[in-house]
């Protein structure tokens, strides 16, 4: 049927985990009811033995030619508790198998399975060199249960070896193993915060008593104590 504008029919095909494997779009570019151009999409797949996805290609043909124009690739590792350790994505606008942007992420876990380190490096312009680039740690202390006690957590926003963030969190819990304080310390490039909290856990509500300062002690002073039901 014919239309007033452009139109457009999408029509996906999934394979039994729901992920797409073929994408076709017909375009009626001046609505006059006959399809003008037809872009198809296709995926690939591979998958581990737990079910997580370890590579993806998808590859695009936008004249129904046979000529693959554009081309996406991505890869990554899984940890045997189902973490993800890394992920590699690497976009080829021109299919002529040189990369112009990609993506790398790595992350590490500590010995509860808790994050302790994510590095994300992006090239945008496919010279070789990040454009974009972080680090973040966590060093995490438990108790004997595997309960966190406290955190450090840094953040380095360039990745160049100068830590710019720093937040130490500390909690405390009740004899019902319910938490009943936290305290956190946050420290940036020429400025500091801390903020507490305790309640006491029961059925009629919180009693809550909390605070926040900045370095010098003046700004962002404040002091609250109420129930909450």
């Amino acid at each position: 049927p014919a239309h007033d504008s452009m139109y457009r029919q999408h029509q996906y095909i999934y394979d039994s985990s729901q992920n797409p494997l073929s994408l076709t779009i017909q375009e009626d570019l001046d609505g006059d009811g006959s399809t003008d151009n037809t872009v198809l999409t296709s995926w690939e797949y591979t998958y581990d033995g737990s079910g997580n996805t370890i590579y993806m290609l998808q590859e695009h043909d936008h004249e129904n030619d046979g000529v693959i124009d554009a081309r996406t690739q991505s890869d990554w590792t899984w940890s045997s508790s189902n973490k993800m350790l890394s992920y590699l994505y690497q976009n080829d606008e021109n299919a002529d198998g040189v990369a112009e942007s990609s993506i790398q992420n790595t992350w590490s876990f500590d010995g509860q399975d808790e994050p302790s380190q994510e590095i994300i490096w992006e090239d945008t312009d496919g010279d070789g060199v990040a454009d974009i680039s972080y680090t973040k740690n966590w060093s995490s202390l438990y108790d004997v249960n595997g309960v966190m006690l406290s955190q450090e957590y840094t953040h380095d926003v360039d990745s160049d070896g100068n830590v710019d963030t720093t937040i130490n969190y500390t909690w405390t819990y009740d004899s019902n193993g319910d938490q009943d304080s936290e305290l956190i310390e946050e420290q940036t490039t020429g400025a500091s915060t801390t903020s507490y909290r305790e309640w006491n856990n029961g059925t009629s509500g919180e009693e809550i008593v909390e605070y926040s300062y900045t370095e010098n002690g003046i700004e962002q002073i404040g002091y609250m104590s109420y129930c909450a039901d």
